[in-house]
């Protein structure tokens, strides 16, 4: 996972900034009914362009591969919480994506920001994790 302002990796960002939270997907083989949680910084709440009082230029969480272009995946379900965006799908075939979910800082403080984690909903000897960060919201 990394944090982008502007197109450049950030570890901070000051109260009203709009940060792009990143993630890449690796997944060497199909897989059937995969989650993955994508928790943001507490001082932060993720954009959630379905609610009318939103801005529209900012998009839904958005998902594109990485390896190869004809390879398409959408989730089956987004789930946008205070604390993390939550992706759900049915079907996900072999290929590296990246997921990215914008976030708005709005607390000033510094947060420890929880690993990413995916697994295979079924079958949970099958999953993974990222590392944990630490985020810096500036007043």
């Amino acid at each position: 996972r990394r944090f982008e302002l502007d197109d450049k990796p950030v570890a901070d960002a000051r109260v009203g900034d709009i940060v792009s939270a990143t993630v890449t997907l690796i997944v060497p083989d199909d897989r059937y009914h995969l989650l993955v949680e994508v928790p943001i910084p507490a001082g932060t709440e993720a954009v959630d362009s379905s609610l009318a009082t939103e801005r529209p230029e900012f998009g839904p969480p958005e998902l594109t591969p990485v390896d190869e272009p004809f390879t398409r995946w959408t989730p089956t379900y987004t789930d946008i919480r205070d604390d993390k965006v939550a992706l759900f799908a049915t079907y996900v075939p072999a290929g590296t994506y990246q997921y990215t979910v914008q976030v708005r800082a709005t607390v000033p403080g510094e947060y420890r920001v929880l690993p990413v984690y995916a697994e295979q909903m079924y079958f949970p000897d099958v999953w993974g994790r990222s590392a944990g960060q630490l985020f810096t919201v500036i007043e």
